[in-house]
Parts: C-alpha cells; sequence; structure tokens
C-alpha cells in the first residue's frame, strides 16, 4: 500500500508515484497495490484506478496539515487493520509522518522516500507545530521498522542510520546534459532568456509553469493599453515571480499560507505600474 499526501496533478512527487505504481503493475501483475492519499486532490487518481490501482481518500484537509496529522495517523491505521498489507510505502512530509505513526502499532514495515536534501539546515522550519511533527517523526521512526528510499545522493538525511537508507536515483545525471557552445541553441532572438531547469525533471509539471508564461502577453494586452508597456510587463512579470518564490525560500518560507497573495500581490504591482 502507498500513503500520500495528494494526488496533485502539479506535484513531482505525486507524478513520481503514479508512474512508478503503474509500471509496477504492468511488470508484475501479481503484485497488489493500492494507495491511500491524505488530502481532498485527486487529479491523477484516474490513472491508477485505469491501471487496476484502488484509491481511497482519507478527505483531510491540506491547510491544516500541521493540525490535523494525529487524526489521520488513527484512520490510516483502520485501513490497515482492515486491510494487513505486507509493506507501507510512504512519500511526502505528511504521508511519511502519518504512515509511520500509523503503522508502528500494527507491525506493518515502511518504507519511506525521501524527495528533498536531507541536509536539516536546508529545512528551515518555522513555527512550534512543525517542529513537533519533525519530532514526532523520528520517534515514529524508531519504533516502528522503517527504511528508507532516497531519490539521490544529497537527499540521505544524516538523522537517520546509514543502514536504513537505500539510494534509488530518478531523473538524469547532469553530467551526461550537453552543454550548449552559445545562446543560440535556446532559440532566436536577443531578448531575455528564461532556463527551465526543471524541465529536466518532468513529474514537476514544469510545463504548465512554461504555459503559463506564454499566455502572459496576451492577458496583459487585455488590462494594459499602451502596447509598450504591455512588453514590459510581460518580461518582467515572470522575472518578479520567479524571484518573489526564490527570496520567500531563501527567508525561510515565513506564513507558508499568506505566500502566494504575497507574491501575487508583487506581480499586482508591475501590472499597475504599466496601466
Amino acid at each position: 500500500m502507498h500513503v500520500i499526501d495528494s494526488l496533485n496533478a502539479s506535484g513531482g512527487a505525486e507524478n513520481r508515484l503514479v508512474e512508478e505504481a503503474v509500471a509496477l503493475t504492468g511488470r508484475h501483475p501479481g503484485i497488489a497495490q493500492s494507495l491511500v492519499h491524505l488530502f481532498a486532490r485527486d487529479d491523477l487518481a484516474p490513472r491508477l484506478e485505469a491501471a487496476g490501482i484502488p484509491v481511497t481518500a482519507l478527505g483531510f484537509d491540506s491547510k491544516a496539515a500541521a493540525r490535523n496529522w494525529p487524526v489521520a495517523a488513527r484512520r490510516l491505521r483502520a485501513v490497515l487493520r482492515d486491510r494487513r498489507p505486507d509493506l507501507l510505502h510512504t512519500a511526502v512530509a505528511s504521508g511519511n509522518l502519518v504512515g509511520q505513526l500509523a503503522a508502528a502499532p500494527l507491525g506493518i514495515p515502511v518504507v519511506s522516500t525521501f524527495n528533498r536534501t536531507g541536509d536539516p539546515a536546508l529545512q528551515p522550519v518555522a513555527g512550534w507545530r512543525g517542529r513537533v511533527m519533525q519530532a514526532v517523526g523520528r520517534a515514529a521512526a524508531r519504533r516502528g521498522d522503517v527504511w528508507y528510499r532516497a531519490v539521490s545522493a544529497h537527499a540521505v538525511d544524516p538523522r537517520f542510520a546509514a543502514d536504513r537508507v537505500t539510494v534509488i536515483p530518478r531523473g538524469i545525471a547532469l553530467d551526461d546534459v550537453p552543454v550548449p557552445a552559445d545562446r543560440s541553441a535556446f532559440g532566436p532572438g536577443d531578448g531575455p532568456v528564461v532556463v527551465n531547469v526543471g524541465r529536466l525533471v518532468p513529474e514537476k509539471a514544469q510545463h504548465l509553469l512554461v504555459e503559463a508564461f506564454a499566455t502572459a502577453r496576451r492577458e496583459l494586452a487585455r488590462i494594459i493599453p499602451d502596447r509598450a508597456w504591455v512588453q514590459w510587463a510581460a518580461q518582467l512579470a515572470p522575472v518578479v515571480t520567479i524571484e518573489a518564490v526564490m527570496a520567500w525560500l531563501d527567508a525561510g518560507q515565513p506564513d507558508p499560507d499568506q505566500a502566494a497573495d504575497r507574491i501575487r500581490q508583487a506581480l499586482a504591482g508591475v501590472i499597475s505600474a504599466a496601466q
């Protein structure tokens, strides 16, 4: 059984888990799989169900993830007690925590996937709820039969025993990526070039961001009367958006619930200046 936060179509870990589960069904049809997602988003559920993998939604609110994990663990434990899977695979922060808590009393072994860097210094946790979740997660891991799969060597968390972590790479090696001799490899023109490195990892759904940028000029032309200022805003808007997100990450991810609104306000400032 797989446990993950949600089946959001734009999530990298979510897409990767679905791809792996579907591929496993194709290669080893004798292995029965099922998936439980904690939160409401279920965009990817049809792909799993089409492959014969049943999907169960616990229906929790992702905005309250820092508060509802104890209840989610109890509800998941009831599901595990009913289905008794031989192995539980978990992914993403809440999925790992809730899965480990639910499986420990039942003696079900757990494999948890690391999708982020394992360096604690690069994982700032704002607020006491986040720190409590991390502490409970470490305690649950020590209590249960928990093993780890890291998606790359840099994702190995040094807080856990090395003999319980296996690195199973995904994506491609950067050393294999050809380096272009000049900017002509990115297409004609002398205007600004935005290189989307995330495109090397298709499951991140970076195409959604590229497609949004491609429509920016048309959408801005509807609300900005001067074509010259449309050009200015169309070039500046992606830069402001990306830099706003990077600056928020560098600042330690303050007030996550307000981050999107604040970034929209920054973008609105560009549009207002151009009108």
